[in-house]
């Protein structure tokens, strides 16, 4: 039944039942949650609270029997082990206003057992703290309704966090208990494993003690480590500079570039290596050569019937054929600019399935750091699809 806006009565008005059963009897009913849920327009006020100045231990203590809200201001630590005057569903809000502690026992003998708390363990209400109790008539027990109130950075520091709080199933190895105790595990490292130690431990029952000073067949004294520099952070002997793992093709029977490993470092000093995988699908020559950067040292000629001037080459079988090859570059320095040598191998079983040569150069390398290793690629007359795959380059350490 819904609230009813009271009536204004008029001076001479007959006043029937039906107006009062509105006005009195169903709002009553109303105000009271006889009929459903009672909603408040604005904020609800208590205004019966009580103060207590109660210290030390008290047992089963009175509330005054209209007191909603009461504020604690003792001028030390108290315990309260129950709370007198419960009755089913009565909320009482308990803060502390004071500076020191107030403590709520949990199921203590000391107060009667329908006055006592049924808590998960002592509560501590620190200063600026509170709780709502709701008493339990079913069990005859106060039952914590709702909490608050900050908790201190240096309660986790120290180890003082309410009981309450953090409960005390835990056992004394644990590292920090609810019963406001810190504790260090209570083991350390296995005893059942070998450790190599320069001092005996109690701790331990399998460990290898070596000393600062080795004896025995040890002998001497600890040596400090080399390390060699090839292992030391220095450059290794093989680098790889880069490469190109995506396939290209072509079936032009024009020379073109075909695959490139790009953003290289390569000193005109150092010597270089490079392998790739190459294919051919159909008749006809298929030829791969070398540009450096931007010099086409070796073009690929597709009329190169002999294969002797690429990197790779493929004969006129009407077949899909498939290869490598492993190609090699010396310092370029003066007078050795055209000194580079490879081998191939197809699966080409009529021709030309393994060479091992000098390809024919058409220009000199250059003597410049080398940033990109070129793959051209080119068919004859009879358009085969030319592939290159798998590029890889690795430069070489000159000293």
């Amino acid at each position: 039944m819904a609230w009813t806006a009271p009536r204004t009565y008029t001076t001479g008005e007959i006043v029937t039942a039906a107006i009062l059963n509105t006005d009195v009897r169903d709002n009553l009913r109303y105000l009271k949650g006889l009929d459903g849920r009672t909603d408040f327009e604005s904020a609800v006020a208590f205004i019966t609270d009580e103060t207590s100045t109660l210290t030390g231990s008290q047992n089963n203590v009175v509330l005054a029997a209209n007191s909603v809200i009461f504020r604690w201001n003792g001028a030390s630590t108290a315990t309260f082990t129950g709370l007198a005057s419960g009755v089913d569903g009565r909320l009482v809000v308990i803060v502390n206003v004071a500076a020191s502690n107030l403590v709520l026992n949990d199921e203590d003998a000391l107060s009667t057992a329908a006055n006592r708390f049924a808590l998960t363990g002592n509560l501590t209400l620190r200063p600026d703290q509170g709780v709502m109790l709701e008493y339990d008539s079913t069990s005859s027990r106060w039952r914590v309704a709702a909490s608050g109130g900050p908790i201190d950075a240096s309660d986790i520091l120290s180890g003082t966090i309410a009981t309450a709080r953090l409960g005390t199933g835990a056992t004394a190895s644990n590292f920090l208990r609810g019963d406001q105790t810190y504790a260090a595990p209570a083991t350390g490292a296995p005893d059942s494993a070998d450790y190599l130690v320069g001092t005996a431990q109690g701790g331990l029952s399998a460990e290898i003690v070596v000393g600062a000073t080795p004896g025995g067949e040890l002998g001497g004294t600890w040596a400090a480590p080399t390390v060699d520099t090839i292992h030391s952070g220095s450059a290794h002997a093989v680098t790889r500079e880069g490469g190109s793992t995506t396939e290209a093709t072509t079936t032009s029977t024009s020379a073109v570039d075909l695959l490139t490993a790009s953003t290289l470092t390569i000193a005109a000093t150092e010597p270089f290596i490079f392998v790739a995988n190459t294919r051919k699908s159909g008749g006809g020559i298929a030829v791969c050569n070398l540009k450096l950067n931007a010099t086409v040292v070796a073009e690929a000629v597709g009329s190169d019937a002999g294969g002797t001037q690429a990197l790779s080459h493929f004969s006129t079988t009407n077949a899909a054929l498939s290869g490598s090859f492993f190609a090699s570059i010396g310092p370029r320095v003066t007078s050795y600019l055209r000194s580079g040598a490879s081998t191939y191998r197809t699966s080409d079983t009529t021709a030309h399935t393994e060479k091992s040569h000098r390809w024919m150069q058409t220009a000199d390398m250059p003597t410049v750091e080398i940033t990109d290793v070129i793959i051209r690629g080119i068919g004859d007359v009879n358009a085969p699809t030319v592939g290159c795959d798998e590029l890889h380059v690795y430069s070489l350490a000159a000293s």
